[in-house]
Protein backbone atom coordinates (compact mmCIF):
# COMPACT_ATOMS: atom_id res chain seq x y z
CA UNK A 1 0.00 0.00 0.00
CA UNK A 2 1.46 3.41 -1.33
CA UNK A 3 0.58 6.42 1.11
CA UNK A 4 0.31 9.72 -0.46
CA UNK A 5 2.86 12.36 0.23
CA UNK A 6 2.39 14.80 2.16
CA UNK A 7 3.73 18.53 1.73
CA UNK A 8 6.01 19.29 5.34
CA UNK A 9 4.18 22.63 5.42
CA UNK A 10 0.73 21.37 5.10
CA UNK A 11 1.43 18.88 7.35
CA UNK A 12 2.99 21.44 10.22
CA UNK A 13 0.02 23.99 9.51
CA UNK A 14 -2.37 20.93 10.13
CA UNK A 15 -0.29 20.46 13.26
CA UNK A 16 -0.68 23.41 15.03
CA UNK A 17 -4.75 23.28 14.06
CA UNK A 18 -4.80 20.60 15.41
CA UNK A 19 -2.80 21.36 18.78
CA UNK A 20 -4.61 24.98 19.30
CA UNK A 21 -8.37 22.99 18.71
CA UNK A 22 -7.27 20.88 21.35
CA UNK A 23 -5.62 23.31 23.74
CA UNK A 24 -8.70 25.56 23.91
CA UNK A 25 -10.67 22.63 24.13
CA UNK A 26 -8.77 21.86 27.48
CA UNK A 27 -8.95 25.76 28.64
CA UNK A 28 -12.77 26.23 28.19
CA UNK A 29 -13.41 22.37 30.09
CA UNK A 30 -10.81 23.72 32.66
CA UNK A 31 -12.67 27.34 33.16
CA UNK A 32 -16.58 25.91 32.82
CA UNK A 33 -15.07 23.46 35.59
CA UNK A 34 -13.59 26.13 37.82
CA UNK A 35 -16.13 28.44 37.14
CA UNK A 36 -19.18 26.07 38.64
CA UNK A 37 -19.01 25.50 42.65
CA UNK A 38 -19.15 21.21 43.30
CA UNK A 39 -22.72 19.90 44.32
CA UNK A 40 -23.37 17.29 46.26
CA UNK A 41 -21.24 15.57 48.98
CA UNK A 42 -17.50 14.82 47.42
CA UNK A 43 -16.58 11.17 48.27
CA UNK A 44 -12.87 11.63 50.68
CA UNK A 45 -10.43 8.96 50.83
CA UNK A 46 -6.04 8.43 51.98
CA UNK A 47 -5.40 10.07 48.07
CA UNK A 48 -7.39 13.00 48.85
CA UNK A 49 -8.38 14.01 52.31
CA UNK A 50 -5.38 15.95 53.51
CA UNK A 51 -5.45 17.53 50.45
CA UNK A 52 -8.66 18.83 50.05
CA UNK A 53 -8.95 19.73 53.88
CA UNK A 54 -5.84 22.00 53.91
CA UNK A 55 -7.15 23.52 50.95
CA UNK A 56 -8.48 27.32 52.68
CA UNK A 57 -11.55 26.20 52.51
CA UNK A 58 -14.30 24.95 55.65
CA UNK A 59 -15.24 21.25 55.16
CA UNK A 60 -18.31 19.16 56.70
CA UNK A 61 -17.20 15.91 57.01
CA UNK A 62 -19.64 12.47 57.49
CA UNK A 63 -17.85 9.26 58.47
CA UNK A 64 -19.99 6.40 57.30
CA UNK A 65 -20.13 3.00 56.71
CA UNK A 66 -22.30 1.49 53.97
CA UNK A 67 -23.91 -1.00 56.31
CA UNK A 68 -25.07 1.74 58.96
CA UNK A 69 -29.15 1.97 58.97
CA UNK A 70 -28.64 5.58 60.07
CA UNK A 71 -26.25 6.29 57.85
CA UNK A 72 -28.45 4.91 54.73
CA UNK A 73 -31.31 6.68 56.18
CA UNK A 74 -29.45 10.08 56.55
CA UNK A 75 -27.90 10.13 53.15
CA UNK A 76 -30.72 12.14 50.90
CA UNK A 77 -30.63 14.47 53.67
CA UNK A 78 -26.76 14.67 54.00
CA UNK A 79 -27.21 15.59 49.95
CA UNK A 80 -29.37 18.41 51.05
CA UNK A 81 -27.57 19.84 53.17
CA UNK A 82 -24.61 19.42 50.60
CA UNK A 83 -26.50 21.15 47.95
CA UNK A 84 -28.26 23.93 50.31
CA UNK A 85 -24.31 25.04 51.46
CA UNK A 86 -23.65 25.08 47.95
CA UNK A 87 -26.56 27.27 47.24
CA UNK A 88 -25.06 29.82 49.47
CA UNK A 89 -21.58 29.41 48.01
CA UNK A 90 -23.45 30.96 45.08
CA UNK A 91 -25.19 33.60 46.68
CA UNK A 92 -22.11 34.20 48.37
CA UNK A 93 -18.63 33.07 46.66
CA UNK A 94 -16.35 34.48 49.50
CA UNK A 95 -18.50 31.83 51.71
CA UNK A 96 -17.63 28.53 51.09
CA UNK A 97 -18.44 25.29 52.95
CA UNK A 98 -17.77 21.91 51.15
CA UNK A 99 -18.82 19.17 51.85
CA UNK A 100 -17.38 15.04 52.21
CA UNK A 101 -18.19 11.82 53.32
CA UNK A 102 -15.58 9.16 54.70
CA UNK A 103 -16.08 4.83 54.20
CA UNK A 104 -15.18 4.81 57.91
CA UNK A 105 -15.43 1.12 57.02
CA UNK A 106 -12.86 0.98 54.27
CA UNK A 107 -10.68 4.13 55.20
CA UNK A 108 -9.44 2.78 58.54
CA UNK A 109 -6.07 5.44 59.07
CA UNK A 110 -8.47 8.41 58.59
CA UNK A 111 -11.47 6.88 60.82
CA UNK A 112 -8.54 6.67 63.55
CA UNK A 113 -7.16 10.01 63.19
CA UNK A 114 -10.45 11.22 64.22
CA UNK A 115 -11.81 8.55 67.23
CA UNK A 116 -14.63 7.58 65.45
CA UNK A 117 -17.11 5.51 68.09
CA UNK A 118 -19.86 5.41 65.63
CA UNK A 119 -21.67 5.85 62.45
CA UNK A 120 -22.45 8.61 61.12
CA UNK A 121 -20.05 10.82 62.86
CA UNK A 122 -20.01 14.69 61.74
CA UNK A 123 -17.29 17.29 61.80
CA UNK A 124 -16.42 20.78 60.46
CA UNK A 125 -12.75 21.16 59.83
CA UNK A 126 -11.00 24.04 59.00
CA UNK A 127 -7.08 23.98 58.76
CA UNK A 128 -5.83 22.40 62.13
CA UNK A 129 -9.28 23.19 63.44
CA UNK A 130 -11.71 20.28 63.99
CA UNK A 131 -15.27 20.42 65.96
CA UNK A 132 -17.63 17.16 66.18
CA UNK A 133 -21.39 17.67 65.67
CA UNK A 134 -23.24 16.23 68.16
CA UNK A 135 -26.69 17.45 66.98
CA UNK A 136 -30.02 16.43 65.53
CA UNK A 137 -29.75 15.09 62.16
CA UNK A 138 -31.55 17.64 60.41
CA UNK A 139 -31.40 19.85 57.52
CA UNK A 140 -31.77 22.46 59.14
CA UNK A 141 -29.56 21.62 62.28
CA UNK A 142 -26.75 20.65 60.03
CA UNK A 143 -26.86 23.89 58.17
CA UNK A 144 -27.13 25.83 60.79
CA UNK A 145 -24.06 24.48 62.15
CA UNK A 146 -21.96 24.85 59.61
CA UNK A 147 -22.83 28.36 58.90
CA UNK A 148 -22.63 29.37 62.38
CA UNK A 149 -19.01 27.42 63.25
CA UNK A 150 -17.67 29.25 59.41
CA UNK A 151 -18.75 32.49 60.80
CA UNK A 152 -16.87 31.92 63.90
CA UNK A 153 -13.75 30.91 62.11
CA UNK A 154 -14.35 34.37 60.09
CA UNK A 155 -14.10 36.02 62.63
CA UNK A 156 -11.15 34.13 64.05
CA UNK A 157 -9.20 34.33 60.67
CA UNK A 158 -9.75 37.94 60.36
CA UNK A 159 -8.62 38.50 64.25
CA UNK A 160 -5.45 36.76 63.30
Amino acid sequence: MKFPRINPSSFFLFSAVVSLIATLTVTRAAAEAEAKPPTGVIKLDARNFDSSIRDGNVWLVEFYAPWCGHCTRFAPTYETVANTLHGMHKKNPSRKIMVGKVDGSGEKAITSRFNIMGYPSFFLIEGWSVRQYDGKRSLEDMVKFATVTYEEVEVRRNLG
